[in-house]
């Protein structure tokens, strides 16, 4: 893809685990699965913006494929409708960006090919973070090509997720079905707030959505779990300034995935991985290693392809009896990258058998 070549990534398509939730136990925390995911989720059509493009298959594929964890970055469009239109006095409106790059997509469209895909399978459930990506914009420009610049907005970014949440024809009655809302709801707390049960269980997850939310909500707290919450540990190493230091991330990602492989009893935490890494680097070079004019002829593995080989031996080290170095019981917890293939995907997915 590209030119990039890589046994871990590109070929998502290939991939078909549409139902693999069906055979978890319903009493299984969510945090003892391991799942795939993808990072920057809805940047599949930037094809000619190697800088910002994480992903070459749409989230329909996502799904099919058997991804359950995605990463959804909004901004205010002020002066927009749904459809993108100018318009003098729109419903409030989240545009999917990545950074200040606008996908063609928004939040209507994210849910509604989630809501399609539960409405199929409905043992399946889905982890989405919700991240607002920066400040609101006004749509201006000549038809074209819109121009986005900073601009003031008299909505918040909260109020415009309960209006797809409560008020658009199109989003609200899908909400209302599968948005695991509120949560945590009163059903997993006992009497006490503090001894909440805040990781759901794969039951209470079946057929919703679980939000990872990543923007101010002084109206409400129950929308899901916070992205900065106690209850998540995340490893985010993505500022990679060359690509001889893809080691550092390398060792960042290996030490998340040994802490959760460790924490197999922890029912409290949900352990995320990125694979990802930017800024000195593109995203298919992290994922998928740098090709060799940019490291004076060495070869340099990409982290999708170090991450799948170490599973990979970790497994046959767990076969052998020696219980692998993610234990007994091996979880990985969510792991999401940039061009994940089916490879990678199916490493991921095999560290569930134990659950069956």
């Amino acid at each position: 893809y590209h030119n990039y070549t890589s046994s871990f990534s590109f070929d998502l398509d290939q991939a078909v685990h549409p139902e693999w939730m069906s055979s978890i136990p319903d009493t299984a925390s969510l945090s003892s699965l391991s799942i795939p995911g993808t990072h920057d989720t809805f940047t599949f059509d930037l094809v000619d913006n190697n800088i910002f493009q994480c992903q070459n298959h749409n989230l329909q594929t996502q799904l099919r494929a058997g991804l359950r964890y995605f990463d959804i970055r909004g901004r205010l469009l002020y002066g927009a409708t749904s459809s993108g239109a100018p318009d003098k006095a729109p419903p409030p409106n989240i545009g999917i960006f990545h950074g200040h790059v606008y996908t063609g997509y928004t939040f209507q469209d994210v849910l509604l090919a989630m809501f399609a895909f539960l409405d199929e399978h409905p043992s399946e459930g889905i982890v989405m973070r919700v991240k607002e990506e920066g400040t609101p914009l006004p749509v201006g420009g000549d038809g074209d090509q819109d121009i986005w610049t900073t601009g003031v907005y008299n909505v918040t970014f909260e109020e415009a997720f309960n209006y797809y949440r409560l008020q658009n024809s199109a989003t609200a009655q899908g909400c209302e079905e599968h948005l695991l809302f509120p949560w945590p709801s009163s059903s997993s707390s006992s009497s006490s707030p503090s001894s909440a049960r805040v990781i759901p269980t794969v039951g209470e997850l079946r057929s919703r959505i679980l939000v990872l939310y990543e923007f101010d909500t002084p109206l409400a707290s129950n929308y899901g779990i916070p992205w900065t919450s106690d209850h998540i540990a995340l490893e985010d190493l993505w500022i990679i300034l060359d690509p001889q230091l893809l080691d550092n991330k390398w060792d960042a990602v290996r030490q998340n995935l040994l802490l959760a492989g460790a924490s197999a009893g922890d029912a409290d935490k949900l352990f995320l991985s990125h694979l990802s890494a930017s800024v000195g680097v593109l995203p298919i070079e992290a994922a998928a290693g740098p090709l060799e004019d940019r490291t004076n002829g060495s070869v340099i593995a990409g982290i999708n392809d170090r991450t799948g080989l170490w599973l990979e031996e970790d497994e046959k080290e767990g076969k052998g009896g020696g219980g692998g170095k993610l234990g007994e019981k091996g979880k990985t917890g969510v792991i999401m990258g940039d061009f994940p293939g089916k490879r990678l995907v199916e490493d991921i997915l095999r560290r569930n058998e134990w659950l069956s």
